[in-house]
Protein backbone atom coordinates (compact mmCIF):
# COMPACT_ATOMS: atom_id res chain seq x y z
CA UNK A 1 0.00 0.00 0.00
CA UNK A 2 2.82 2.38 0.88
CA UNK A 3 4.48 1.62 -2.45
CA UNK A 4 1.26 2.30 -4.39
CA UNK A 5 0.73 5.59 -2.56
CA UNK A 6 4.32 6.60 -3.23
CA UNK A 7 3.89 5.83 -6.93
CA UNK A 8 0.64 7.83 -7.03
CA UNK A 9 2.34 10.74 -5.29
CA UNK A 10 5.29 10.67 -7.68
CA UNK A 11 2.94 10.53 -10.70
CA UNK A 12 0.86 13.40 -9.31
CA UNK A 13 3.92 15.57 -8.70
CA UNK A 14 5.34 14.70 -12.14
CA UNK A 15 2.08 15.64 -13.88
CA UNK A 16 1.84 18.84 -11.87
CA UNK A 17 5.40 19.82 -12.76
CA UNK A 18 4.84 19.03 -16.45
CA UNK A 19 1.58 21.01 -16.48
CA UNK A 20 3.16 24.05 -14.82
CA UNK A 21 6.19 23.84 -17.13
CA UNK A 22 3.91 23.63 -20.18
CA UNK A 23 1.86 26.61 -19.01
CA UNK A 24 5.01 28.60 -18.31
CA UNK A 25 6.37 27.86 -21.80
CA UNK A 26 3.23 29.49 -23.24
CA UNK A 27 3.04 32.40 -20.81
CA UNK A 28 6.72 33.35 -20.52
CA UNK A 29 8.07 36.62 -21.93
CA UNK A 30 9.23 36.04 -25.51
CA UNK A 31 10.69 39.24 -26.88
CA UNK A 32 13.49 41.65 -26.17
CA UNK A 33 12.65 44.18 -28.89
CA UNK A 34 9.00 43.46 -29.73
CA UNK A 35 7.03 41.15 -32.04
CA UNK A 36 8.32 37.95 -30.42
CA UNK A 37 11.90 38.62 -31.54
CA UNK A 38 14.31 37.61 -28.80
CA UNK A 39 18.08 38.07 -28.78
CA UNK A 40 18.31 35.39 -26.09
CA UNK A 41 16.32 32.92 -28.21
CA UNK A 42 18.43 33.79 -31.26
CA UNK A 43 21.58 33.23 -29.22
CA UNK A 44 20.24 29.85 -28.10
CA UNK A 45 19.81 28.89 -31.77
CA UNK A 46 23.36 29.96 -32.67
CA UNK A 47 26.02 27.21 -32.96
CA UNK A 48 28.72 27.33 -30.32
CA UNK A 49 31.74 29.57 -30.98
CA UNK A 50 30.50 31.15 -34.21
CA UNK A 51 30.13 34.75 -32.96
CA UNK A 52 33.30 36.85 -33.39
CA UNK A 53 31.96 40.33 -32.56
CA UNK A 54 29.30 41.29 -30.00
CA UNK A 55 27.43 44.55 -29.38
CA UNK A 56 25.57 45.02 -26.10
CA UNK A 57 23.05 47.77 -25.48
CA UNK A 58 19.49 49.00 -25.76
CA UNK A 59 17.29 49.82 -28.76
CA UNK A 60 20.06 52.20 -29.86
CA UNK A 61 22.09 49.04 -30.50
CA UNK A 62 19.54 46.80 -32.17
CA UNK A 63 18.31 49.71 -34.33
CA UNK A 64 21.80 51.04 -35.09
CA UNK A 65 23.99 47.97 -35.56
CA UNK A 66 23.30 45.87 -38.68
CA UNK A 67 25.13 42.51 -38.55
CA UNK A 68 24.25 41.99 -42.22
CA UNK A 69 26.46 44.95 -43.21
CA UNK A 70 29.52 43.53 -41.43
CA UNK A 71 28.76 40.18 -43.07
CA UNK A 72 28.29 41.48 -46.60
CA UNK A 73 31.37 43.69 -46.53
CA UNK A 74 33.95 41.54 -44.70
CA UNK A 75 32.28 38.31 -43.61
CA UNK A 76 32.45 39.19 -39.91
CA UNK A 77 30.04 37.25 -37.68
CA UNK A 78 28.42 39.97 -35.57
CA UNK A 79 25.68 39.51 -32.97
CA UNK A 80 23.61 42.20 -31.19
CA UNK A 81 23.14 41.10 -27.57
CA UNK A 82 20.63 43.92 -27.18
CA UNK A 83 17.39 44.37 -25.27
CA UNK A 84 14.90 47.24 -25.37
CA UNK A 85 15.90 49.72 -22.64
CA UNK A 86 18.81 47.52 -21.59
CA UNK A 87 20.28 48.85 -18.34
CA UNK A 88 23.99 48.57 -17.61
CA UNK A 89 23.56 45.57 -15.30
CA UNK A 90 21.52 43.68 -17.89
CA UNK A 91 24.17 44.58 -20.46
CA UNK A 92 26.85 42.99 -18.28
CA UNK A 93 24.89 39.85 -17.42
CA UNK A 94 23.57 39.38 -20.98
CA UNK A 95 27.17 39.37 -22.11
CA UNK A 96 28.02 36.81 -19.43
CA UNK A 97 25.17 34.65 -20.74
CA UNK A 98 26.55 34.86 -24.27
CA UNK A 99 30.04 33.91 -23.05
CA UNK A 100 28.67 30.55 -21.89
CA UNK A 101 28.49 29.40 -25.52
CA UNK A 102 30.49 31.95 -27.54
CA UNK A 103 34.12 33.13 -27.55
CA UNK A 104 34.02 36.54 -29.25
CA UNK A 105 37.21 38.31 -30.22
CA UNK A 106 35.76 41.82 -29.83
CA UNK A 107 32.93 43.12 -27.63
CA UNK A 108 31.44 46.62 -28.01
CA UNK A 109 29.58 47.96 -24.97
CA UNK A 110 27.22 50.88 -25.60
CA UNK A 111 27.59 53.54 -22.92
CA UNK A 112 24.02 54.85 -23.20
CA UNK A 113 22.77 52.49 -20.42
CA UNK A 114 25.22 54.22 -18.07
CA UNK A 115 23.21 57.46 -18.32
CA UNK A 116 20.34 56.20 -16.11
CA UNK A 117 19.72 53.93 -13.14
CA UNK A 118 16.18 52.53 -13.42
CA UNK A 119 13.82 51.63 -16.26
CA UNK A 120 11.22 54.24 -17.10
CA UNK A 121 8.98 51.66 -18.85
CA UNK A 122 7.66 48.58 -17.04
CA UNK A 123 7.70 46.52 -20.23
CA UNK A 124 11.42 47.14 -20.61
CA UNK A 125 11.97 46.12 -17.00
CA UNK A 126 10.16 42.84 -17.75
CA UNK A 127 12.20 42.31 -20.91
CA UNK A 128 15.50 42.79 -19.13
CA UNK A 129 14.76 41.00 -15.88
CA UNK A 130 13.19 37.95 -17.50
CA UNK A 131 15.32 37.59 -20.61
CA UNK A 132 18.04 35.44 -19.08
CA UNK A 133 17.36 31.82 -18.12
CA UNK A 134 16.71 31.36 -14.41
CA UNK A 135 20.00 30.62 -12.72
CA UNK A 136 22.96 32.11 -10.92
CA UNK A 137 23.61 34.71 -13.61
CA UNK A 138 20.02 36.00 -13.58
CA UNK A 139 20.06 36.01 -9.75
CA UNK A 140 23.21 38.14 -9.76
CA UNK A 141 21.59 40.48 -12.29
CA UNK A 142 18.62 41.03 -9.97
CA UNK A 143 20.93 41.55 -7.00
CA UNK A 144 22.89 44.17 -8.97
CA UNK A 145 19.79 46.04 -10.14
CA UNK A 146 17.63 46.06 -7.00
CA UNK A 147 18.36 47.21 -3.45
CA UNK A 148 17.99 44.10 -1.30
CA UNK A 149 17.66 46.25 1.83
CA UNK A 150 14.31 47.63 0.57
CA UNK A 151 11.27 45.39 1.18
CA UNK A 152 9.55 46.43 -2.06
CA UNK A 153 12.68 45.69 -4.05
CA UNK A 154 13.12 42.30 -2.35
CA UNK A 155 9.59 41.47 -3.49
CA UNK A 156 10.53 42.39 -7.05
CA UNK A 157 13.62 40.20 -6.86
CA UNK A 158 11.49 37.26 -5.74
CA UNK A 159 8.84 37.87 -8.41
CA UNK A 160 11.34 38.18 -11.22
CA UNK A 161 13.37 35.18 -10.12
CA UNK A 162 10.28 32.98 -9.81
CA UNK A 163 8.84 34.50 -13.05
CA UNK A 164 5.34 33.10 -12.43
CA UNK A 165 3.98 36.14 -10.49
CA UNK A 166 4.78 38.25 -13.58
CA UNK A 167 3.86 36.00 -16.51
CA UNK A 168 0.50 34.80 -15.15
CA UNK A 169 -0.92 38.23 -16.05
CA UNK A 170 -0.45 37.57 -19.80
CA UNK A 171 -3.54 35.39 -20.41
CA UNK A 172 -5.46 38.01 -22.41
CA UNK A 173 -2.56 38.96 -24.68
CA UNK A 174 -1.46 35.52 -25.86
CA UNK A 175 -0.79 35.27 -29.58
CA UNK A 176 0.33 32.81 -32.25
CA UNK A 177 4.00 32.77 -31.28
CA UNK A 178 3.27 32.10 -27.63
CA UNK A 179 2.33 28.60 -28.78
CA UNK A 180 4.54 28.24 -31.85
CA UNK A 181 8.17 29.02 -32.48
CA UNK A 182 8.78 32.30 -34.31
CA UNK A 183 10.83 31.21 -37.38
CA UNK A 184 12.66 34.56 -37.42
CA UNK A 185 14.44 33.60 -34.21
CA UNK A 186 16.35 30.94 -36.15
CA UNK A 187 18.45 33.45 -38.05
CA UNK A 188 18.05 37.06 -36.87
CA UNK A 189 21.33 38.14 -35.29
CA UNK A 190 19.85 40.24 -32.49
CA UNK A 191 19.00 43.30 -34.57
CA UNK A 192 15.64 45.01 -34.89
CA UNK A 193 16.07 47.14 -38.00
CA UNK A 194 13.35 49.32 -39.49
CA UNK A 195 13.69 50.93 -42.91
CA UNK A 196 11.04 53.59 -42.41
CA UNK A 197 12.46 57.12 -42.48
CA UNK A 198 11.02 59.75 -40.17
CA UNK A 199 12.77 63.14 -40.23
CA UNK A 200 14.63 63.69 -36.98
CA UNK A 201 15.35 66.98 -35.27
CA UNK A 202 18.79 68.28 -36.18
CA UNK A 203 21.19 67.72 -33.31
CA UNK A 204 24.82 68.76 -33.09
CA UNK A 205 26.49 67.38 -29.93
CA UNK A 206 29.60 69.46 -30.61
CA UNK A 207 27.51 72.56 -29.83
CA UNK A 208 27.16 71.35 -26.24
CA UNK A 209 30.12 72.43 -24.17
CA UNK A 210 29.55 70.96 -20.74
CA UNK A 211 31.74 69.86 -17.88
CA UNK A 212 32.27 66.12 -17.64
CA UNK A 213 30.28 64.70 -14.75
CA UNK A 214 32.05 62.93 -11.93
CA UNK A 215 31.62 59.21 -12.53
CA UNK A 216 29.22 57.61 -10.06
CA UNK A 217 30.47 54.72 -7.94
CA UNK A 218 28.05 52.32 -9.66
CA UNK A 219 29.20 53.33 -13.13
CA UNK A 220 32.85 53.14 -12.14
CA UNK A 221 32.42 49.70 -10.59
CA UNK A 222 30.58 48.30 -13.59
CA UNK A 223 33.08 49.68 -16.10
CA UNK A 224 35.79 47.97 -14.05
CA UNK A 225 33.79 44.73 -14.10
CA UNK A 226 33.53 44.86 -17.89
CA UNK A 227 37.29 45.36 -18.10
CA UNK A 228 37.93 42.49 -15.68
CA UNK A 229 35.57 40.25 -17.66
CA UNK A 230 37.41 41.04 -20.90
CA UNK A 231 40.71 40.09 -19.30
CA UNK A 232 39.28 36.89 -17.83
CA UNK A 233 37.53 35.79 -21.05
CA UNK A 234 40.28 37.06 -23.36
CA UNK A 235 38.30 39.35 -25.66
CA UNK A 236 39.10 42.88 -26.79
CA UNK A 237 36.77 45.40 -25.16
CA UNK A 238 35.59 48.59 -26.87
CA UNK A 239 33.12 51.08 -25.40
CA UNK A 240 30.91 52.87 -27.92
CA UNK A 241 28.33 55.64 -28.05
CA UNK A 242 25.72 55.23 -30.80
CA UNK A 243 24.22 58.49 -32.16
CA UNK A 244 21.09 59.74 -30.42
CA UNK A 245 19.53 63.05 -29.41
CA UNK A 246 21.39 63.41 -26.12
CA UNK A 247 21.03 66.52 -23.97
CA UNK A 248 23.72 68.16 -21.87
CA UNK A 249 22.99 65.91 -18.86
CA UNK A 250 23.60 62.72 -20.82
CA UNK A 251 26.60 64.23 -22.59
CA UNK A 252 28.24 65.20 -19.31
CA UNK A 253 27.74 61.67 -17.94
CA UNK A 254 29.09 60.13 -21.14
CA UNK A 255 32.06 62.49 -21.18
CA UNK A 256 32.89 61.52 -17.60
CA UNK A 257 32.66 57.83 -18.40
CA UNK A 258 34.78 58.22 -21.54
CA UNK A 259 37.48 60.07 -19.62
CA UNK A 260 37.61 57.31 -17.01
CA UNK A 261 37.68 54.52 -19.63
CA UNK A 262 40.42 56.16 -21.65
CA UNK A 263 42.42 56.47 -18.43
CA UNK A 264 42.22 52.68 -18.23
CA UNK A 265 43.71 52.43 -21.76
CA UNK A 266 40.50 50.90 -23.15
CA UNK A 267 39.35 52.24 -26.54
CA UNK A 268 36.16 54.28 -26.89
CA UNK A 269 34.41 54.95 -30.21
CA UNK A 270 32.19 57.98 -29.61
CA UNK A 271 29.97 58.19 -32.68
CA UNK A 272 27.58 60.52 -30.91
CA UNK A 273 29.84 63.54 -30.56
CA UNK A 274 31.81 62.28 -33.55
CA UNK A 275 28.85 61.48 -35.76
CA UNK A 276 30.04 63.71 -38.64
CA UNK A 277 32.21 60.81 -39.90
CA UNK A 278 29.03 58.86 -40.62
CA UNK A 279 27.44 61.47 -42.94
CA UNK A 280 24.03 60.84 -41.40
CA UNK A 281 21.05 62.59 -42.93
CA UNK A 282 18.34 63.55 -40.42
CA UNK A 283 15.72 63.23 -43.19
CA UNK A 284 16.56 59.70 -44.34
CA UNK A 285 18.61 57.87 -41.68
CA UNK A 286 16.47 58.01 -38.53
CA UNK A 287 13.27 56.48 -37.19
CA UNK A 288 13.04 59.22 -34.59
CA UNK A 289 15.38 61.54 -32.69
CA UNK A 290 16.99 58.70 -30.75
CA UNK A 291 17.13 55.79 -33.18
CA UNK A 292 18.75 55.15 -36.53
CA UNK A 293 16.75 53.35 -39.19
CA UNK A 294 18.09 50.58 -41.41
CA UNK A 295 19.80 53.02 -43.77
CA UNK A 296 21.48 54.86 -40.89
CA UNK A 297 22.47 51.50 -39.39
CA UNK A 298 24.16 50.57 -42.67
CA UNK A 299 26.26 53.75 -42.50
CA UNK A 300 27.20 53.20 -38.86
CA UNK A 301 27.94 49.51 -39.40
CA UNK A 302 29.98 50.20 -42.51
CA UNK A 303 32.16 52.61 -40.52
CA UNK A 304 32.61 50.05 -37.75
CA UNK A 305 33.42 47.31 -40.26
CA UNK A 306 36.33 49.44 -41.45
CA UNK A 307 37.31 50.09 -37.82
CA UNK A 308 37.42 46.36 -37.10
CA UNK A 309 39.38 45.63 -40.26
CA UNK A 310 41.97 48.25 -39.35
CA UNK A 311 42.39 47.26 -35.70
CA UNK A 312 41.74 43.51 -35.46
CA UNK A 313 42.56 40.38 -37.42
CA UNK A 314 39.09 38.88 -37.86
CA UNK A 315 38.19 36.01 -40.17
CA UNK A 316 35.99 36.21 -43.26
CA UNK A 317 33.41 33.44 -42.82
CA UNK A 318 31.49 33.96 -46.07
CA UNK A 319 31.05 30.65 -47.87
CA UNK A 320 31.34 28.61 -44.66
CA UNK A 321 28.14 26.61 -44.14
CA UNK A 322 28.60 26.77 -40.36
CA UNK A 323 27.73 30.47 -40.61
CA UNK A 324 24.60 30.07 -42.76
CA UNK A 325 22.52 32.12 -40.29
CA UNK A 326 24.41 35.26 -41.32
CA UNK A 327 23.57 34.54 -44.97
CA UNK A 328 19.91 34.12 -44.00
CA UNK A 329 20.01 37.28 -41.91
CA UNK A 330 21.46 39.23 -44.85
CA UNK A 331 18.60 38.01 -47.07
CA UNK A 332 16.10 38.88 -44.32
CA UNK A 333 17.35 42.46 -44.05
CA UNK A 334 17.01 42.81 -47.80
CA UNK A 335 13.40 41.67 -47.48
CA UNK A 336 12.71 44.25 -44.78
CA UNK A 337 13.95 46.99 -47.09
CA UNK A 338 11.89 45.54 -49.96
CA UNK A 339 8.71 45.45 -47.85
CA UNK A 340 9.20 49.05 -46.80
CA UNK A 341 9.35 50.14 -50.44
CA UNK A 342 6.42 47.86 -51.29
CA UNK A 343 4.25 49.50 -48.64
CA UNK A 344 5.09 52.90 -50.13
CA UNK A 345 3.80 51.95 -53.60
CA UNK A 346 0.94 54.20 -54.63
CA UNK A 347 -0.45 52.45 -57.70
CA UNK A 348 -1.57 48.94 -58.65
CA UNK A 349 0.87 48.57 -61.61
CA UNK A 350 3.80 49.63 -59.43
CA UNK A 351 2.79 47.15 -56.71
CA UNK A 352 2.31 44.23 -59.11
CA UNK A 353 5.63 44.93 -60.81
CA UNK A 354 7.43 44.72 -57.47
CA UNK A 355 5.75 41.41 -56.64
CA UNK A 356 6.11 39.73 -60.03
CA UNK A 357 9.58 38.20 -59.50
CA UNK A 358 9.38 37.54 -55.75
CA UNK A 359 9.61 33.85 -54.82
CA UNK A 360 9.59 34.25 -51.03
CA UNK A 361 6.05 35.62 -51.07
CA UNK A 362 2.62 34.36 -52.07
CA UNK A 363 0.19 37.07 -53.21
CA UNK A 364 -3.53 36.56 -52.65
CA UNK A 365 -5.59 38.35 -55.31
CA UNK A 366 -9.24 38.84 -54.34
CA UNK A 367 -11.60 40.35 -56.92
CA UNK A 368 -15.23 41.10 -56.15
CA UNK A 369 -17.78 40.69 -58.97
CA UNK A 370 -18.75 44.28 -58.26
CA UNK A 371 -15.59 45.31 -60.15
CA UNK A 372 -17.88 45.70 -63.15
CA UNK A 373 -19.12 48.91 -61.56
CA UNK A 374 -15.59 50.28 -61.36
CA UNK A 375 -14.08 52.40 -64.08
CA UNK A 376 -10.53 51.14 -63.49
CA UNK A 377 -9.18 48.56 -66.02
CA UNK A 378 -7.93 46.01 -63.48
CA UNK A 379 -7.41 43.27 -66.07
CA UNK A 380 -4.72 45.20 -67.94
CA UNK A 381 -2.66 45.46 -64.77
CA UNK A 382 -3.28 41.88 -63.63
CA UNK A 383 -2.01 40.47 -66.90
CA UNK A 384 1.48 40.85 -65.43
CA UNK A 385 0.55 37.93 -63.14
CA UNK A 386 -0.77 35.92 -66.10
CA UNK A 387 -4.44 36.78 -65.63
CA UNK A 388 -6.61 36.17 -68.72
CA UNK A 389 -9.95 37.69 -69.61
CA UNK A 390 -11.98 34.50 -69.19
CA UNK A 391 -10.82 33.98 -65.61
CA UNK A 392 -11.03 37.64 -64.75
CA UNK A 393 -14.63 38.07 -65.87
CA UNK A 394 -15.93 35.59 -63.29
CA UNK A 395 -14.03 37.28 -60.44
CA UNK A 396 -12.90 35.23 -57.45
CA UNK A 397 -9.72 34.52 -55.48
CA UNK A 398 -6.30 33.59 -56.88
CA UNK A 399 -2.84 32.98 -55.45
CA UNK A 400 0.24 34.17 -57.32
CA UNK A 401 3.03 31.91 -56.05
CA UNK A 402 6.42 30.88 -57.50
CA UNK A 403 5.76 32.82 -60.67
CA UNK A 404 2.39 31.21 -61.42
CA UNK A 405 -1.25 32.25 -60.91
CA UNK A 406 -3.68 29.69 -59.51
CA UNK A 407 -7.42 30.21 -59.10
CA UNK A 408 -8.67 29.23 -55.66
CA UNK A 409 -12.37 30.00 -55.97
CA UNK A 410 -15.10 31.68 -58.00
CA UNK A 411 -17.47 34.19 -56.45
CA UNK A 412 -20.22 31.58 -56.25
CA UNK A 413 -22.27 31.29 -53.04
CA UNK A 414 -23.05 27.63 -53.90
CA UNK A 415 -19.39 26.63 -54.12
CA UNK A 416 -17.72 24.85 -51.17
CA UNK A 417 -14.89 26.42 -49.20
CA UNK A 418 -11.61 26.29 -51.14
CA UNK A 419 -8.21 26.19 -49.42
CA UNK A 420 -4.55 26.74 -50.22
CA UNK A 421 -1.64 26.01 -47.82
CA UNK A 422 0.52 29.09 -47.28
CA UNK A 423 2.75 28.01 -44.38
CA UNK A 424 3.15 25.31 -41.77
CA UNK A 425 0.30 26.70 -39.72
CA UNK A 426 -1.49 29.10 -42.09
CA UNK A 427 -4.08 28.12 -44.67
CA UNK A 428 -5.87 30.39 -47.11
CA UNK A 429 -9.61 29.68 -47.32
CA UNK A 430 -12.08 31.28 -49.71
CA UNK A 431 -15.88 31.15 -49.71
CA UNK A 432 -18.35 33.64 -51.14
CA UNK A 433 -21.03 35.25 -48.95
CA UNK A 434 -21.80 38.12 -51.30
CA UNK A 435 -19.90 41.09 -52.69
CA UNK A 436 -17.96 43.10 -50.08
CA UNK A 437 -19.01 40.77 -47.25
CA UNK A 438 -16.70 39.70 -44.40
CA UNK A 439 -15.10 36.26 -44.20
CA UNK A 440 -15.02 35.80 -47.97
CA UNK A 441 -11.25 35.34 -47.70
CA UNK A 442 -9.43 34.16 -44.59
CA UNK A 443 -5.88 33.26 -43.61
CA UNK A 444 -6.45 30.82 -40.76
CA UNK A 445 -8.67 32.87 -38.42
CA UNK A 446 -7.73 36.29 -39.83
CA UNK A 447 -10.21 37.95 -42.18
CA UNK A 448 -8.45 39.42 -45.26
CA UNK A 449 -11.62 40.08 -47.27
CA UNK A 450 -11.89 43.07 -49.58
CA UNK A 451 -13.47 45.37 -46.99
CA UNK A 452 -15.16 47.63 -49.53
CA UNK A 453 -12.49 47.43 -52.27
CA UNK A 454 -13.11 45.88 -55.67
CA UNK A 455 -9.61 44.39 -55.70
CA UNK A 456 -7.51 43.39 -52.69
CA UNK A 457 -3.89 42.20 -52.61
CA UNK A 458 -2.56 40.36 -49.55
CA UNK A 459 1.10 39.39 -49.56
CA UNK A 460 2.17 36.46 -47.37
CA UNK A 461 5.82 35.98 -46.42
CA UNK A 462 6.43 32.23 -46.71
CA UNK A 463 9.71 32.35 -44.78
CA UNK A 464 8.49 34.28 -41.75
CA UNK A 465 4.94 32.92 -42.08
CA UNK A 466 3.19 36.25 -41.75
CA UNK A 467 1.24 38.79 -43.78
CA UNK A 468 3.72 41.37 -45.04
CA UNK A 469 1.40 43.65 -47.05
CA UNK A 470 -2.30 44.33 -47.61
CA UNK A 471 -3.93 46.93 -49.80
CA UNK A 472 -7.23 47.48 -51.55
CA UNK A 473 -7.56 49.10 -54.96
Amino acid sequence: MKTKNAIKFILFVSLAVLSIAGAFRVLKWKDTSGDYNSSIEQLKNTPRDTVDVVFTGSSHTYCGIAPATFWSQEGYSVFDMAISGQDKYSSYHSLKELLKTQSPEVVFVDLYPFTYEKHAVEGNEHRNMMALPTGLNSAEQLKDYYDISEKEERTKIANYFLRWPIVHTRYRELGKYDYLKNPANDFIRGEGLMFVANPAEYFDPSAYVCEAAELSDKNMQLIDRFIELSEKENFSLVFIVIPYHSGDTDLSILDGAISYIEGKNVPVVDLNRGREVLNLDVNTDFIDNDHLNGYGAEKLSSYLTAYLKENYNLSDHRGDSAYHQWDEDYAYCGKLAFETVLNQCESLPETLNMLRDQRDYATVVSLELDYQNAEYPYLEDLKIFGMNEAEFSAAGVWVYDNGGLKRISYNNPEAPVSTYPLGRYDTLSASFHGDLQPENVMISTTDISNCGYYLKLTVYDKTLERVAFQRGF
